[in-house]
């Protein structure tokens, strides 16, 4: 709005009258995180197979259930996020296998508490072997540091009775004991001189 020093000067009460004039304005979504270009995978790619572990009970897969392995992982980088997970079965004859995901910080050296509040499920389908990729990134499950990332067994179906089968591979490593297992969900955790091919993707 405009007024020409004139027209106030000769405006007898010097008073200007406004009109509200409402305009809405498009949504603004603010955040305090940077975004993330930058990738990096840690862990074990390699899948050979001149040494293999059961992942489950050798005889009885029901046994298994609730049972969990994997391994510990660290990173320097700040404000990282978990963007995916892999792991390797070799060899496997179930119909269908349903596993959790589970991400655990530290304490004295062994898992501890979950860093997600949100399960994380996945499956094996049609008697599945070689890699198989979980997506996190929607999770925004922040890393720093060192944290161990598991596989749980949940739940099975074989077609046949059979000596169940579920085999992954991994590099022996007698001096580093980087490899968690515990055979039911209570458990107190082992530590295994094993690097299973397992490896992450964090984003940063």
């Amino acid at each position: 709005m405009r007024i020409a020093v004139k027209d106030f000067l000769s405006n007898a009460d010097k008073s200007t009258k406004l009109t509200v004039n409402v305009t809405q304005l498009a949504d603004v979504t603010v955040t305090s995180s940077s975004p993330r270009n930058n990738t990096e995978i840690i862990g074990r790619q390699g899948s050979g197979k001149l040494t293999q572990i059961s992942i489950h009970n050798k005889t009885s897969a029901d046994e298994t259930i609730g049972s969990e392995m994997g391994m510990l992982y660290k990173t320097n980088k700040q404000n990282a996020i978990l963007k995916d997970f892999n792991f390797y079965i070799s060899a496997n004859n179930f119909n269908y296998i349903k596993f959790r995901v589970n991400i655990y910080s530290l304490k004295n050296g062994m898992p501890d508490s979950l860093m997600c509040n949100k399960q994380i499920f996945a499956t094996a389908d049609n008697f599945k072997t070689g890699w198989a990729k979980i997506e996190l990134e929607k999770y925004n499950i922040k890393v720093a540091n060192e944290f161990v990332v598991t596989v749980q067994w949940i739940e099975s179906r074989m077609e046949h009775k059979e000596k169940p089968i579920t085999i992954v591979p991994f590099a022996a490593t007698p001096f580093s004991k980087s490899c968690f297992v515990r055979i039911a969900s209570q458990d107190k955790w082992i530590r295994k001189g094993m690097k299973l091919s397992n490896f992450i993707t964090i984003a940063y």
